[in-house]
């Protein structure tokens, strides 16, 4: 029998009352970082903190925000040994990001993600340093270092009030450590990792905080350089450790109060990931001969190099009874990627194609501009409110790229098919948002964005191939223009102090695009693909049973319309977007944390989503692309994750502190098809740290993945028309030792 929205969310609020009954043990800690003053008392050690969030583009006590809010601290990162987002991802209730290699991030949340990640969309999620918005290409986000930051909210439900098109599954803030001009200090950390099977790792960071105007004027400058191990085999290369790879991150912050009403922050920030890339046939290994019969040789390495960069300028002018805030960011992402494809030349041409060579060159290069300015009330009044308008200008410039095949046997030598692209996109926005006092204990939240975008694409066929049946000097272009409203409304109740109640519908919005692809692949594929809109319901409690206790839970349903599919040619050789399709989502989530006892932290998140297509979806040629109920791809059904730490005093001078989490998620998939080919089975991860401290100084000693086991988090097939899959596995058990000193 098929449920009614209410009766699924109501459904939904059952299964969150059994998990919580039925669980014994606790999770997510937000508690600070000991402090070297209290190592001599153990009770003010362990106080949890009181959270202050900027979710809703105003300063806000984490537990009296209206939404579905994790908040952590930067401190609480590093005590569990997050240093990336994607760690952090797949440590949050509702969350899974699949990385097909080290820093490029394709997130997922409360199961709406990038069902399709055509070039010049937006991606399903945002992703925000400071009020920075990152946006390149969609499924390869750029993962930044999580090395001296204050603290990291993730947003669950549609964000698409404040945060825009972007933000239709949710929204990741990054918050950074800002500039203090009262006082010089920083920090500096090393370590060392080694990978069973594999290689070794290293790490070293710093940071420092400079006064340049009394009171004024500061500087912050942070770096870290990081080796991540490899542990996958090539044997036909005799090669070892071939995934292996360098990040590197670099932040220049300024802050400059020139009078206590006017605050103006600027800041750089850099990342970059270079290595070979991630997946395998089998754990450790890449042979595409052992996994699928008929197989030819891998001639060379796949490398890939990942490199963004942001620029910000925000002022924040405090006039009284508003806050005026201009926020300025040009942003730059370049993917540098070479395939080696070679295995294929004998499965397409028999045995003439033995000893053939295919090679893939990718590079494609995003900026985007864009500009916010808004005005916000102050104060804690009856009314408070937020209005402001928000333009972008992003352009992708895809150089040449595609195969080069040469098959000395079929008389092919050098048969190229490359394409140049370029997309340009140009979009504004307006939004609104107030909060009225009913009464005493209610209040009520509205909010309206009002969003336009015109994109346009042109594609340049710069080589003619017999194998693609395409044309030199070929010109196609395409356009595509959209408007949507994104409306929010929000009942919430104060039911004592302690405990916030809500309920909110709102309205989540993607932009539409162009595909680009030779022009005789037209009919076939559709030269454009229209937006996508979810509509999202969800119900909340937020309260503290006890002195230094959280328990919060939601329970939501998501509609989503006009799905964004990433579909193949016939050919099995092109891929494209088109409009196919309904899915929806219902589940649960519960946090619950807080101190155990003098000294013990601990914590529990549980997540439950039903997320699944609506409706058997096929493609233009009445092919079958996804079974009614299939699950969305990347969207575990049930996910707990376990935190606990333990501090104690070892001496008058040390103390002792253990940390550990566990993650628990049940199978996934990676494509929308639910094939088992492509399907990540249910995963466990163990992490656990013991650290010394006195005074300025730690030393610890961590061990990651301590089960040792094959976890999967992305599965994909190369080429769509062969079965052929590569697995991109999480890293077998690492153990390493680390050290921080403060100044």
């Amino acid at each position: 029998m098929k449920l009614s929205p209410i009766r699924q969310i109501a459904h939904a609020a059952v299964l969150v009352c059994l998990s919580y009954a039925c669980t014994t043990t606790l999770a997510q800690t937000t508690a600070p970082a000991d402090k070297p003053s209290d190592v001599k008392n153990p009770k003010s050690a362990v106080e949890l903190e009181r959270v202050i969030v900027t979710a809703q583009k105003r300063p806000q006590e984490a537990q009296d925000v209206p939404i579905s809010l994790y908040s952590v601290t930067g401190q609480a990162l590093e005590r569990t040994g997050v240093k990336s987002i994607e760690e952090l991802g797949n440590s949050v209730a509702g969350v899974t990001i699949g990385a097909l290699n080290a820093g490029e991030l394709n997130i997922s949340i409360r199961g709406v993600g990038n069902l399709s990640e055509a070039a010049e969309n937006s991606s399903a999620n945002g992703l925000y340093i400071d009020e920075a918005p990152l946006g390149g290409f969609p499924g390869v986000q750029p993962d930044f270092g999580l090395w001296d930051v204050e603290r990291v909210e993730v947003l669950r439900g549609p964000q698409g009030t404040l945060f825009g098109e972007g933000s239709m599954g949710g929204t990741i803030r990054i918050i950074t450590k800002k500039p203090d001009a009262s006082r010089f200090f920083g920090r500096v950390a090393f370590g060392g990792s080694q990978v069973s099977g594999g290689g070794s790792g290293n790490r070293a960071q710093g940071s420092v905080n400079v006064p340049l105007v009394a009171n004024q004027l500061a500087l912050i400058a942070a770096y870290g350089s990081q080796k991540l191990p490899g542990w996958i085999a090539i044997p036909d290369l005799g090669l070892k450790n071939t995934n292996e790879a360098t990040k590197t991150d670099l932040r220049l912050a300024l802050r400059w109060t020139p009078q206590p009403n006017l605050t103006v922050d600027a800041s750089f920030i850099s990342s970059e990931t270079d290595g070979g890339e991630g997946g395998a046939t089998l754990p450790g290994l890449l042979d595409p001969a052992k996994a699928f019969p008929g197989a030819g040789k891998i001639m060379a390495r796949n490398q890939r190099n990942n490199q963004s960069k942001v620029s910000n300028l925000t002022i924040n002018y405090d006039l009284g009874p508003v806050s005026l805030v201009s926020s300025t960011t040009a942003f730059d992402q370049e993917i540098k990627r070479t395939i080696d494809n070679s295995f294929i030349t004998p499965l397409f041409f028999g045995p003439a194609g033995a000893g053939g060579t295919a090679y893939g060159s990718f590079p494609a290069h995003a900026k985007a501009f864009t500009e916010e300015l808004r005005l916000a009330s102050n104060g804690d009044q009856a009314l408070g409110w937020t209005v402001g308008a928000y333009y972008r200008d992003a352009n992708q410039d895809v150089p040449p790229q595609g195969y080069i095949i040469t098959v000395p046997g079929f008389g092919l030598v050098n048969d190229k098919n490359l394409l140049s692209e370029i997309h340009n996109t140009k979009a504004y926005a307006f939004f609104g948002e107030a909060e009225y006092k009913l009464a005493k204990d209610w209040s009520i939240q509205t909010g309206l964005r009002y969003y336009s975008e015109d994109k346009t694409v042109s594609t340049f066929q710069d080589t003619s191939s017999a194998i693609f049946g395409t044309k030199a000097g070929t010109t196609t272009s395409g356009s595509n223009k959209a408007s949507a409203t994104s409306p929010k409304l929000v009942l919430n109740w104060n039911y004592s102090p302690e405990t916030l109640v809500f309920a909110k519908v709102s309205k989540g919005f993607r932009g539409g695009g162009a595909n680009t692809l030779a022009a005789n692949l037209y009919p076939e594929a559709p030269r454009g693909f229209n937006p996508e809109t979810l509509i999202a319901y969800e119900a909340g409690v937020k309260t503290s049973p006890a002195r230094g206790w959280y328990l919060n839970t939601y329970v939501y349903r998501n509609d989503w319309n006009d799905l964004q599919l990433a579909l193949s040619t016939k050919d099995g050789l092109n891929g494209y977007t088109a409009n196919v399709g309904k899915a929806e989502s219902t589940g649960a989530e519960v946090e619950l944390g807080g101190r155990l006892s003098p000294g013990l932290n601990v914590g529990l998140s549980f997540a439950y989503i039903d997320a699944k297509i609506k409706g058997t979806v096929r493609n233009a040629q009445g092919v079958v692309v996804a079974q009614e109920g299939n699950i969305i791809q990347l969207t575990p059904k049930t996910k707990v994750g376990l935190t606990a730490d333990y501090s104690f005093n070892l001496s008058d001078a040390l103390r002792a502190q253990i940390t550990g989490r566990y993650r628990e998620s049940a199978p996934t998939f990676s494509a929308i098809s639910n094939s088992e080919a492509e399907r990540n089975p249910a995963s466990k991860q163990l992490y656990l740290r013991a650290a010394v401290r006195s005074g300025d100084w730690e030393a610890g000693i961590y061990g990651d993945n301590l089960l040792n086991r094959d976890d999967s988090n992305f599965k994909r097939r190369p080429i769509t028309a062969i079965p052929l899959v590569l697995t991109t596995y999480v890293p077998p058990r690492t153990v390493g030792v680390d050290f921080k000193l403060s100044f």
